[in-house]
C-alpha cells in the first residue's frame, strides 16, 4: 500500500514539472501596428492539474499579470487597460522590437522570452503624376512597410503620417501646405533648371529609403467648360475638360478649377456673378441685366470665349389667408374663421425681355414687386378664408341629491363659421395669355367648426339599485349637440386683359 501511494504521488509531481512549462504568449494580431501604438496581451497555460487557464485582456480575463513576473524592451503594461504600449521612435535602438520576458505563475524559474516585429515604411511615392504650373493637388502616398504590405495614405492622414515617422518632404518647384496640399510654383517662379515637380522623402529612422518622386509640370492646351445654362439667384458648380500638352485629358472641379484661374498662366473673366470655390454666383435678376452669361479662357496657347443662357426659374409664394379660429377654453362657441385678403396682381410687360415680365401683388397696405419668366416658374397666391373653431362640449348635468332633483346636460356650443375666401383680381396684358396657368391662386372659404356635444344629464337616484347600476345608472335627458358652423364661402378670381 505504502508503494502505491509513493508511486502516485512522484507520478503527479513529474505532471505537475511538465505541466507547469506549457505556456503560451498571446497579443492582438488584427491591430495595425504600422498606426496603433497599443495592443492587448494575454498568456494561456496548464496548471498543475493539467487544466488550461486564460490571463489577460486578449481572453477578456483579469488584466492583472503581476504573477507572470513581465520585463518589456521597447514598451510598458499598463494593467488598467491590459496592453502594451509603445513608443515608435523610442523603437529605432531595438530595431523596431519590442521584447517580452515572462515566467509561468507556478513556477518563476522557468523564463521565457518572446518577439513582437512592428512594421514600419521603407519607402513611400505619390500617386500624383502630372500637374500644371500654379495649381494645388492633394498629395495621396502609398507607403512600402517591412512586413511586404502597402497601405494608401489619403490626404487626411499625411501630417500624422510624416509626424509619426518622422519624415521629411523636400519640394522643389513648389511648397507643401497643410493636409496633404501641395502647391505647384507658376512659371515666374519655377525653377528653370527642373522640368518637372520633385518630391524628396527622407527620413532618420533606420530601414527607410530616401527616394524621389518627378512629376511631370503639363501645358493646359486647351479647355471646355460643361454646362448648357445659368440660373438667376443661384450658386453652380463649374466643370472644366482639359487638354495638355502630352496629349492627355483630364477633367477639374471644385476649388482646383479656382486655382487654375487664380494661376498667373490662365485668365479667367466672367461677365456677370463671380467664381467662388469652384462655383458660379449669380445673383436676382434686374431689369438692364443681359440674359446671357460669357466666360473667356485663355493663355499663351489659347484664348476661348464660351456664352451661356441665363434663365429666371424663380417661383414666388404669397399668402393672404384669413387665420384660422383657436378654440376657446371652457364653455362657449366656436369662434369665426378670418376672411381671406382681397388681392390684385397686375403683370406688367418688360419691353426688352421677350419672355420676362414685371408682377405687381397688392393687398392692403401691401405692395410686392417681382420678375419671373412664366416658362420656368410661377406665382402662387393663397387667399383662403380661415377654418371655424369647434364648439366646446357641454358640462354633464348635477346628479339627484336628498333635496334636489338631478339636471340635465349642458347643451354644446355652435361651430363657428369659416371665413370667405378673398377675391383676386389679376391684370394681364394680351401677351400673357399663354401664360395664364402660372399663376396658381387658392382661394377656398375656411371649413366650418364641428358644434360641440351636449353633457351628459344627472344621475338618478335609485332605491332599488343593484350591481347593474353602478355601471349604467339612470340618468335624466342629455343636453343638445351644438350645432356645426357654416362652410365659408370661395372668393372670386376676375382676370382683365389690357
Amino acid at each position: 500500500m505504502k508503494v502505491l501511494l509513493i508511486s502516485l504521488f512522484f507520478s503527479l509531481c513529474i505532471h505537475s514539472v511538465q505541466g507547469q512549462q506549457k505556456i503560451k504568449f498571446h497579443y492582438d494580431k488584427s491591430v495595425d501596428l504600422s498606426e496603433k501604438t497599443a495592443f492587448a496581451i494575454g498568456f494561456e497555460y496548464e496548471n498543475w492539474l493539467g487544466k488550461l487557464k486564460r490571463k489577460g485582456a486578449f481572453f477578456d480575463a483579469t488584466k492583472n499579470l503581476s504573477r507572470f513576473n513581465i520585463e518589456l524592451h521597447g514598451g510598458v503594461y499598463n494593467r488598467n487597460t491590459g496592453m502594451i504600449q509603445f513608443n515608435r521612435k523610442k523603437l529605432v535602438k531595438l530595431g523596431y522590437r519590442i521584447i517580452v520576458k515572462y515566467s509561468h505563475p507556478k513556477n518563476k524559474n522557468e523564463v521565457f522570452l518572446d518577439t513582437i516585429q512592428i512594421p514600419f515604411p521603407k519607402c513611400i511615392e505619390s500617386e500624383q503624376r502630372f500637374t500644371t504650373n500654379g495649381a494645388e493637388f492633394k498629395l495621396n502616398l502609398m507607403a512600402s512597410y517591412s512586413d511586404g504590405k502597402t497601405k494608401k495614405i489619403t490626404e487626411n492622414e499625411i501630417d500624422q503620417f510624416l509626424d509619426r515617422h518622422d519624415i521629411k518632404l523636400n519640394i522643389t518647384n513648389g511648397q507643401y501646405q497643410y493636409y496633404g496640399v501641395v502647391k505647384v510654383w507658376s512659371e515666374q517662379q519655377y525653377n528653370r533648371k527642373y522640368s518637372q515637380l520633385l518630391i524628396e522623402y527622407s527620413s532618420s529612422f533606420p530601414g527607410f529609403i530616401s527616394s524621389v518622386d518627378s512629376i511631370n509640370v503639363l501645358k493646359i492646351t486647351d479647355v471646355d467648360i460643361e454646362k448648357d445654362q445659368y440660373y438667376f439667384d443661384s450658386i453652380q458648380p463649374i466643370r472644366l475638360n482639359l487638354e495638355y500638352s502630352d496629349g492627355s485629358l483630364g477633367i477639374i472641379d471644385g476649388k482646383d478649377v479656382d486655382n487654375i484661374f487664380n494661376s498667373e498662366d490662365i485668365t479667367f473673366q466672367i461677365s456677370m456673378g463671380n467664381l467662388n470655390f469652384g462655383n458660379i454666383i449669380i445673383g436676382d435678376f434686374e431689369e438692364e441685366l443681359p440674359l446671357e452669361l460669357s466666360i473667356r479662357v485663355s493663355n499663351e496657347l489659347f484664348d476661348k470665349k464660351f456664352v451661356f443662357p441665363v434663365v429666371l426659374n424663380t417661383s414666388y409664394c404669397f399668402d393672404f389667408s384669413g387665420n384660422s379660429a383657436q378654440l376657446s377654453r371652457g364653455y362657449s362657441h366656436g369662434d369665426h374663421g378670418q376672411h381671406g385678403n382681397h388681392v390684385r396682381v397686375v403683370i406688367q410687360e418688360l419691353p426688352k425681355y421677350q419672355n420676362i415680365y414685371k408682377a405687381e401683388i397688392l393687398s392692403g397696405q401691401i405692395k410686392e414687386s417681382i420678375y419671373f419668366d412664366p416658362r420656368y416658374g410661377e406665382v402662387k397666391i393663397y387667399a383662403n378664408g380661415g377654418d371655424g373653431a369647434r364648439g366646446s362640449n357641454g358640462k354633464t348635468g348635477r346628479a339627484e341629491l336628498e333635496d334636489q332633483p338631478a339636471l340635465p346636460g349642458e347643451h354644446g356650443g355652435h361651430g363657428g363659421n369659416g371665413g370667405d375666401g378673398g377675391d383676386v383680381t389679376l391684370s394681364v396684358p394680351k401677351s400673357f395669355l399663354p401664360y395664364l396657368g402660372s399663376i396658381v391662386i387658392e382661394n377656398n372659404g375656411g371649413e366650418p367648426g364641428r358644434g360641440g356635444y351636449g353633457g351628459n344629464g344627472g344621475i338618478i337616484d335609485s332605491k332599488d339599485s343593484d350591481w347593474v347600476d353602478l355601471f349604467f345608472p339612470d340618468r335624466v335627458e342629455p343636453g343638445a349637440d351644438g350645432a356645426n358652423g357654416r362652410r365659408g364661402q370661395n372668393g372670386k378670381v376676375e382676370v382683365i386683359y389690357y
